[in-house]
């Protein structure tokens, strides 16, 4: 079900998008970001967690900003626990892009810096917004492309993250 639901929406949306079944699972691609204290953060330290929504996203992109702004009307706890965004930039621009575009209702979602473009190459995110699932250390799906209208994916974000309308 929920691989038919990112599936509709990448072909509804025109998404570029990478789609794998069971067998195609791959292990979450090695990279490493660095969070807002300054600490590199490396990728196996997503790995134990049970399900997580990647959202990658760039400092000057217009559909990026309406994808995390859309984030507010979206918010669970399990939004909250399972989102990770990563911000194309170094760390003091992701910092005030996160500061000026993160809903205060989710604002405890984590996110990290991704100066030198390791995460998108390694989620090969080649657009930005980009969303990938990760369920236990594997990369399930991922979904990258101009997105005007972010109510397209609502539905395949609350699946993934396990919240509900």
């Amino acid at each position: 079900m929920r691989r038919s639901l990112a599936a509709v929406a990448a072909l509804t949306l025109g998404f570029q998008a990478a789609l794998h079944s069971a067998q195609d699972r791959k292990p979450l691609p090695s990279f490493q970001v660095v969070a807002g204290s300054g600490t590199i953060v490396d990728s196996r330290s997503f790995s134990s967690a049970d399900r997580l929504l990647f959202i990658y996203v760039t400092v000057d992109c217009p559909s990026c900003d309406r994808l995390i702004k859309a984030l507010e009307g979206w918010s669970s706890p399990q939004l909250i626990a399972r989102t990770v965004i990563l911000v194309g930039a170094g760390r003091e621009s992701a910092q005030s892009y996160i500061e000026r575009t993160l809903p205060a209702s989710v604002k405890d979602i984590r996110w990290y810096a991704d100066p030198g473009g390791a995460a998108a190459g390694a989620l090969q995110a080649t657009s930005a917004p980009a969303l990938a699932g990760v369920r236990a250390g594997q990369l399930e799906w991922a979904i990258a492309g101009v997105l005007n209208d972010p109510s397209m994916v609502e539905s395949v974000v609350r699946a993934w993250v396990g919240s509900g309308p």
